[in-house]
């Protein structure tokens, strides 16, 4: 399978407004692993319940996160699926 090598979330990635409003929970996703490592087509496949943290999972995920692709028999790198499952905790509680 694909390794990651770089990129992961951070206490400040929660957005603000929902912190605020006591929003949490986990966002599972599922993305393509290019043959680069770069990740594309994240797509959200269990919902937290706020669209706000699902979008800025998949968003974070495609612009941080970075693989050493997955490779073939013959030690080519191959596209590959990965699912992830991203929880959001909300540092300041609910209001």
């Amino acid at each position: 399978p694909p390794r990651l090598l770089k990129g992961r979330f951070k206490n400040k990635d929660f957005p603000n407004a929902e912190a605020v409003i006591g929003a949490g929970g986990v966002v599972g996703v599922r993305y393509t692993v290019e043959t680069d490592g770069s990740v594309t087509h994240c797509m959200v496949t269990r919902s937290s319940g706020n669209a706000v943290l699902d979008a800025t999972t998949c968003r974070l995920i495609e612009l941080r996160f970075r693989y050493r692709p997955w490779l073939d028999a013959a030690g080519r790198p191959v596209r590959s699926t990965v699912v992830h499952n991203q929880e959001w905790v909300n540092q300041l509680g609910p209001r």
